[in-house]
C-alpha cells in the first residue's frame, strides 16, 4: 500500500495548483480517471497521510490480484481532513467505493 499512497501523495501535491479551489476541477480530475484517491496529511496514521478512494475501489478489487493495476488511470485530490475527503466522496464519488 505504501508504493500507491506515495504515488497518491505526489500526484494530490501536483494537483493542489491547478485545483487552486475550483471544484469544477476536482469534479473533472474524478471524472477523468478510474481511480481516485482523496489524500490529506495525517500525522497519526501509518505513513502520515490519510486516504479514502473516492472512486474506482470495485474495478481496483477485480485487478489487483492479476496485477493489472498499470490498467487504471489513476489520480488523486488533496484533501485538509478526513471529513473534506468523506464531502468529496458524497458530492462526487462513486457509490460502490464505500469503505
Amino acid at each position: 500500500m505504501a508504493t500507491i499512497l506515495t504515488q497518491a501523495v505526489a500526484l494530490a501535491n501536483k494537483r493542489r495548483e491547478q485545483i487552486n479551489g475550483d471544484f469544477g476541477v476536482v469534479r473533472q480530475i474524478v471524472e477523468g480517471a478510474d481511480l481516485v484517491f482523496a489524500v490529506w496529511n495525517d500525522p497519526g496514521s501509518t505513513y502520515g497521510v490519510g486516504y479514502k478512494i473516492v472512486k474506482g475501489l470495485h474495478r481496483l478489487r477485480e485487478i489487483a490480484g492479476d496485477n493489472r493495476l498499470s490498467e487504471l488511470r489513476f489520480d488523486a485530490v488533496p484533501c485538509v481532513c478526513a471529513e473534506q475527503a468523506e464531502a468529496l466522496f458524497l458530492e462526487i464519488g462513486e457509490k460502490d467505493s464505500r469503505h
